[in-house]
C-alpha cells in the first residue's frame, strides 16, 4: 500500500507509510479513505469517531438481542456492523459479522453461540484500533 492521498480542503497529503503499515497490522486498511471517501480524511474520521462511540453499546444489544432470542433484531444489527466496519476498512470485523448474520437467518443458533466471544473480541480489538488510528490521523 502506498500510503493514498488524503485531502484537507484543498491540501492533498500523504499518510506516511508507517501509519498505513500500522493501520494494516491492526486490521485497517485505510486505502477505503479514498476509495468511499474520495480521500477527505475529516469525513473518514468523523464517522470512524461515531463508529466507535456506538460499538460499545453495539456489542451489547448484539449479545442481548441474542441471549433473549429476538434473532430478527440481531440479524439487523449484525448486518449493519458488517456494512459499516467494511465501509471503513475493518475487514476481518465485517467478516465476523456477515458470520454471525447468515447463522442468524440460517437458525444455526449453537454456532452463534460458539462464535459470539470471538466476534466480542474481534470487534473491541478493531475499536481500540480504530481510535488509535484515528488519534494519529488528527495529528497529520
Amino acid at each position: 500500500m502506498d500510503g493514498g492521498a488524503f485531502s484537507r480542503g484543498c491540501k492533498k497529503q500523504s499518510v506516511p507509510l508507517e501509519l498505513s503499515d500500522t493501520a494494516l497490522e491492526a486490521g485497517l486498511d485505510l486505502s477505503v479513505v479514498d476509495s468511499m471517501f474520495s480521500g477527505r480524511v475529516e469525513s473518514y474520521i468523523r464517522i470512524s469517531e461515531l463508529f466507535i462511540k456506538k460499538g460499545e453499546r453495539n456489542i451489547a444489544e448484539i449479545l442481548r438481542f441474542f441471549s433473549e432470542g429476538d434473532i430478527s433484531r440481531f440479524v439487523i444489527e449484525t448486518h449493519g456492523v458488517k456494512g459499516a466496519s467494511a465501509n471503513l476498512g475493518m475487514a476481518g470485523l465485517s467478516e465476523s459479522a456477515r458470520e454471525l448474520e447468515m447463522l442468524g437467518k440460517t437458525g444455526e443458533h449453537a454456532l452463534i453461540a460458539d462464535r459470539l466471544p470471538g466476534f466480542e473480541d474481534i470487534y473491541r480489538r478493531h475499536l481500540d484500533s480504530m481510535a488509535t488510528v484515528i488519534a494519529q490521523l488528527k495529528e497529520i
